[in-house]
């Protein structure tokens, strides 16, 4: 079981869902605003659309999120401002998750972020009798979807980069138990080593 620590809660708190809810509504705000300035209205499909626009949206902000919070996490346990979460998981799925290279995780909850978010809003769009969405409109609803993707994976992301890098990443906490193999020290022998002397000149005639 995971045991956290009121540092590690107000730390997710602040950091994942509150400032990173935030920083993704009026970043997809501002997305929205450069891509269709000149635009009366959005399409619900094409290749400028709202149902691709909310495919990749679903995709890549887990993905791109996932690299940021891992990085940006463990920079933070490597200063020491917030202990290392120690009862790492040994088996199960968090475990393999742990184990996966900073990349395969960034895909991993890309690919939780289209299940979970990004297909169902393609299904209730499927269902919506309007052939485009009004620009205004969409402004608040890439925006709004944005802030709901962030708060359903970032969290979730902090959590599992409070344990830290993997243990064959060269990030090394200082803080924490996984630090890199120290050499052995040299065995002393309890007597000195037996110098060795040269060998004797031969003064024979």
């Amino acid at each position: 079981m995971i045991k956290l620590q009121r540092a590690h809660y107000v730390y997710i708190l602040i950091n994942y869902v509150i400032i990173s809810t935030l920083f993704n509504f009026f970043f997809n705000l501002g997305i929205a605003w450069v891509m269709y300035d000149h635009e009366h209205g959005v399409a619900l499909w094409g290749m400028k659309s709202v149902a691709l626009d909310t495919l990749l949206t679903a995709f890549l902000l887990p993905f791109s999120s996932s690299i940021i919070i891992n990085l940006s996490t463990w920079w933070t346990l490597k200063r020491g401002w917030i202990p290392l979460l120690f009862n790492k998981p040994q088996v199960g799925s968090i475990s393999i998750v742990l184990s996966l290279p900073l990349s395969l995780q960034g895909v991993l909850f890309g690919v939780v972020g289209l299940f979970l978010f990004g297909v169902p809003v393609i299904v209730w769009i499927l269902f919506t009798k309007n052939q485009f969405l009004p620009y205004s409109d969409f402004l608040w609803f890439k925006s709004i979807c944005a802030a709901i993707v962030s708060l359903m994976v970032s969290p979730a992301m902090g959590l599992l980069a409070l344990f830290g890098p993997p243990t064959n990443n060269d990030f090394m906490i200082s803080n924490g138990p996984r630090q890199s193999p120290q050499a052995d020290p040299p065995i002393r022998t309890r007597f000195p080593a037996r110098r060795q002397e040269p060998p004797a000149k031969d003064i024979s005639p």
